[in-house]
């Protein structure tokens, strides 16, 4: 009775800073630097170039706060079915590469390292 009550509680605290791990990582913030250009390509091609910093501030606060899934596949892209893109972030010091997946409508959510963000950019279409 005791070993199950052991057991139980280690359990539980293994579930519990598991839990913690995973809401930390889930609010943390996908892109934490300023950038100063971003560079929007779809398909090959780049479609748009972005320098008013309150738009790149825009889409960074939209990357950060929008609702993401847990996205893990080391083989490659799970919608290699689809048209993919990339947004480049560039400052002087840095960039960064995120990959854009279009679905309905071209509207792109954006995968990082191991989230899917459900931003729905439209980009090329609303400023």
């Amino acid at each position: 009775m005791k070993s199950i009550k052991i057991y139980s509680l280690i359990l539980l605290a293994l579930l519990t800073v598991g839990l913690g791990i995973y809401i930390t990582l889930y609010h943390s913030n996908i892109i934490n630097d300023r950038y100063e250009q971003v560079t929007i390509i779809k398909n090959g091609e780049i479609t748009e170039t972005i320098h008013n910093l309150d738009r790149i501030n825009n889409i960074i606060e939209q990357i950060n706060s929008q609702p993401r899934d847990f996205y893990y596949n080391n083989s490659g892209l799970k919608y290699d079915y689809l048209p993919h893109g990339r947004m480049i972030f560039e400052n002087d010091k840095n960039q960064k590469i995120l990959t854009l997946v279009y679905k309905k409508n071209d509207q792109a959510n954006v995968i990082s390292d191991y989230w899917e963000v459900q931003t729905h950019f439209n980009f090329g279409k609303d400023k």
